[in-house]
């Protein structure tokens, strides 16, 4: 008997040690915070959310100096709490009261992600298998941060080592009799994409072009022109294609997008590109969308778009219409100049079309001509993220999707020489992958606010926090507080249903509050 008592201490020991979430291997290299190293040996880890008594809330910090994911717990205290304080305090710390209203619910959340570019895979390969699993598991396990969307190119990207497309051919191919996918979607984008859906079956996939064959095309290049008119079926067929060949290596896919980034080619930019005018939009209402919904993928969402904020909201206005409306689900954007656009113009486009997607499809730091590519621990890019994030939610946005969920220590690669950063940063040389600081800002929301969620109302006191509150399909409350002020910032949060709490934010901190 003593015996079996002592092997079930030593089991539940056991247990104890094994089970919950490992910290972080933190690693400096001179910036302004930390990155967490991951290999052979360890990597950290976040235990799967798990709802909270009534009148108790969890809290999860990040900050510039010491924590990641750090958790701490606490009770709710009866009332509402009234902001007044001290007249001194008022000049110096004044504190920020946070009011939720649970029953005033906006748009629905749809998830988080990052992109399958070939570069996130060439990155991925280099790694040892044990090493790679720890990887996909950091962004799609229930002990990682849970994404649940994956964007994927249809062939080449700035993020190949050369440009391509599925029918490269020396002469036109208008029955498209040469269409194959590539050897970089074999080696780089499917095998990484299916470990993903075998790690988190809800995954799902938006599909966008970057180029078409050059003989699609009415300047001959992967960047810049237009498809020639009459090739407008073809390209809408070449659409259809992807996705039959995708099917037959059993990946599916939720949504595809109208092309990315049309603007780019209007400047001239070296980066693959097909020009996309309101007039030659036509082409998603008498092309693509007869043709998708007419096919065994009629259930795929068309997004338009896929650019920057300045083409909101009168581009969609000017090609929604003439019957092509009724074949467009939603609009995406990108990031990359939202510091010169509103996002009021967020709010406008949901307002003209509040029966459509708003979705938030690229983003990534270091794509300045004057920026380094890759920051190792740099705190500020980080705070950028959740910036975005809070201010994209809280104008109507449903989704938010990183771009290359993998890059190495230079950005790359890139065959054009775009290097940017990344939320994850191999060192192959090494065997290692870096967690930068956005990797950590963007799981304090994806990890939290699962699909199904929405956007609530809060109101706060003072611009003393950047704030952004949604309910879980479970009943729960999750509040994502940044305090970017360089000293500790009392807030207290309100919630009629609930109580009040009053906490002491660190300073430069993210900071997950949730309660049920």
């Amino acid at each position: 008997m003593t015996h079996v008592v002592l092997i079930g201490l030593l089991a539940i020991i056991t247990i104890a040690f094994s089970d919950g979430a490992t910290s972080c291997n933190k690693r400096s290299f001179g910036e302004t915070s930390f990155v967490c190293a991951c290999s052979t040996q360890s990597c950290d880890t976040l235990d799967p959310v798990q709802p909270s008594t009534s009148g108790t809330y969890q809290i999860y910090t990040s900050n510039i100096d010491t924590d990641r994911f750090t958790l701490s717990n606490g009770s709710f205290l009866p009332g509402r709490k009234s902001s007044c304080r001290k007249f001194l305090n008022l000049f110096t710390n004044p504190t920020t009261t946070i009011t939720i209203d649970r029953d005033a619910t906006q748009q629905e959340i749809l998830g988080f992600g990052g992109a399958f570019t070939d570069a996130t895979g060439i990155n991925i390969q280099k790694l040892t298998e044990d090493v790679q699993i720890k990887l996909l598991e950091s962004y799609f396990s229930p002990d990682g941060i849970e994404y649940n969307f994956g964007r994927v190119p249809m062939g080449g990207t700035d993020f190949s080592t050369e440009g391509y497309s599925y029918d490269d051919t020396d002469s036109p191919d208008p029955q498209l009799s040469q269409f194959e996918l590539q050897q970089e979607d074999f080696d780089y984008k499917i095998p990484y994409i299916k470990q993903a859906l075998e790690i988190n079956p809800d995954l799902e996939l938006l599909a966008s072009t970057w180029t078409a064959p050059k003989w699609m095309k009415t300047n001959g290049a992967y960047n810049g022109g237009a498809i020639k008119n009459e090739y407008y079926q073809v390209w809408a067929d070449y659409f259809l294609k992807f996705f039959e060949k995708y099917d037959e290596e059993g990946i599916s896919f939720w949504g595809v997008t109208t092309g990315n980034e049309p603007s780019l080619a209007l400047v001239n930019s070296a980066i693959n590109s097909v020009r996309w005018l309101p007039g030659g939009m036509k082409w998603a209402g008498e092309n693509l969308g007869p043709t998708i919904r007419a096919s065994k993928y009629k259930d795929l969402k068309i997004l338009m778009l896929d650019d920057q904020r300045f083409f909101l909201p009168w581009f969609p206005e000017a090609v929604m219409k003439n019957g092509t409306e009724k074949f467009i689900d939603g609009i995406s954007v990108h990031w990359y100049w939202d510091t010169i656009v509103p996002a009021s113009v967020l709010t406008s486009t949901h307002k003209r079309f509040p029966d459509k997607i708003l979705l938030a499809t690229e983003a990534c730091r270091g794509d300045k001509a004057w920026e380094k590519a890759v920051l190792l621990g740099d705190w500020s890019r980080a705070e950028d993220y959740v910036h975005g994030i809070i201010q994209d939610m809280n104008h109507y946005v449903q989704g938010w999707i990183d771009w290359n969920l993998v890059l190495d220590t230079t950005g790359g690669p890139t065959y054009i020489n775009n290097q940017v950063d990344a939320a994850i940063i191999v060192d192959y040389e090494t065997n290692e992958f870096y967690k930068q600081p956005m990797f950590y800002a963007q799981g304090h929301f994806s990890k939290f606010i699962p699909r199904g969620s929405h956007k609530i109302d809060q109101k706060t006191s003072n611009n003393g926090v950047e704030v952004a509150a949604f309910k879980r399909p479970d009943g729960g409350v999750v509040v994502v507080v940044m305090n970017k002020n360089d000293s500790p910032k009392t807030i207290i949060v309100n919630d009629s249903k609930s109580g009040h709490i009053e906490l002491k934010l660190t300073s430069k901190s993210i900071n997950t509050i949730l309660y049920w």
